[in-house]
């Protein structure tokens, strides 16, 4: 039985396995949200589907999980200051996140969103930051989802153009994303936040834009 790509690109089914895993990768880094962003938009784009109701819909979904993170996270925060209280070492790598929230607010959200567990980390910082209001999170995690989706949508579509068949579109976009991934997560804006993750102060950049040695 073959199967019908136009009608899966296009089910309402496709989009609520779309939904579900952006919405949860918020709170399982692990989920493959992006790559499956990936494959529908190749697959839609190679079948002639448009593909704004992926990027809309992966923009949305990203920005309420946010929020639902946001809130959950500022609801249970004496609890969990009370849990970091315990362990040293995460309550310092917290002050730190919460630090950079403070100064570079929006800078901060955005480059989390490309980092490995970085959405969820600094989310749930920004949730336990009483100085960040919901109305700020809101316009800093708006544009992050918005670029992440964008970006996100552009590499599958960009491929889906040039090699004009689903499987391969998709896989091309799956690696480029991976190398760019490599590459963004050298940069000084990264590495800041993966120092503060780490706890390895000797990975933060310098006024120069290398990492300390």
């Amino acid at each position: 039985m073959m199967i019908d790509i136009e009608q899966v690109v296009a089910s309402p089914w496709l989009y609520a396995v779309l939904v579900a895993l952006i919405l949860t990768d918020v709170y399982v880094p692990i989920l493959p949200s992006g790559t499956t962003l990936i494959v529908a938009t190749a697959y839609a784009a190679t079948h002639e589907t448009p593909v704004y109701p992926l990027l809309l819909c992966a923009a949305a979904s990203s920005l309420v999980g946010d929020l639902l993170a946001f809130i959950l996270a500022r609801a249970t925060n004496r609890r969990l200051s009370r849990m970091l209280a315990a362990l040293p070492r995460v309550r310092r790598v917290d002050d730190g996140l919460r630090a950079l929230l403070e100064q570079r607010g929006a800078h901060t959200v955005l480059v989390a969103r490309f980092v490995p567990a970085g959405r969820c980390i600094v989310t749930n910082a920004a949730g336990r930051t009483r100085t960040v209001p919901l109305h700020r999170f809101v316009a800093w995690s708006g544009l992050a989802a918005s670029c992440w989706a964008t970006y996100t949508v552009t590499i599958g579509y960009v491929n889906a153009q040039i090699f004009d068949t689903g499987w391969l579109a998709a896989a091309v976009s799956i690696v480029c994303v991976l190398l760019l991934g490599l590459w963004f997560r050298r940069s000084a804006s990264a590495e800041t936040i993966v120092a503060q993750v780490s706890g390895d102060r000797t990975r933060e950049p310098t006024e120069y834009g290398h990492t300390a040695k």
